[in-house]
């Protein structure tokens, strides 16, 4: 289990709600990025034997999944659409170190059923944006 502090933000103001989660790692957006960019052998250390299925979206083979983080690690960026709720489209970015090592991602989360691909688009670039002016304030 994992505890995250997540920001809740409406017209009434913004509250922190301290929430318990059990996600599969592999299937987020932000985590396929972080695993994509590592040493293959470090990589294929951090895939679990067993990927348990979350939605019918969920990529539960080890060889798609190291399919899909070469193609992440190639575009440059992650798109997730209903791997973790069918009702959640994720676009992740990751930001470098002063060495070129990835060391965090920059994520945007949307409802899925209010998220077109001109949306997709618009969101990787603003992410690779971010990512590129977070990764120069640390070096990179």
């Amino acid at each position: 289990m994992t505890w995250v502090l997540l920001p809740k933000m409406s017209s009434a103001g913004c509250w922190l709600h301290l929430v318990q989660l059990q996600i599969l790692a592999t299937s987020t957006g932000s985590y396929k990025v972080l695993l994509a960019f590592l040493h293959p052998q470090v990589q294929s250390q951090m895939i679990p034997d067993v990927l348990p299925r979350l939605t019918k979206k969920t990529i539960t083979d080890r060889g798609q999944l190291i399919t899909e983080l070469n193609l992440i690690r190639s575009q440059g960026y992650c798109v997730s659409y209903g791997e973790v709720s069918e009702q959640l489209v994720s676009v992740s970015v990751p930001v470098l170190a002063f060495d070129g090592s990835v060391i965090a991602a920059v994520n945007v989360g949307a409802p899925a059923f209010r998220t077109h691909k001109s949306d997709v688009d618009r969101y990787v670039l603003l992410l690779k944006d971010a990512a590129r002016k977070i990764s120069a304030g640390l070096g990179w």
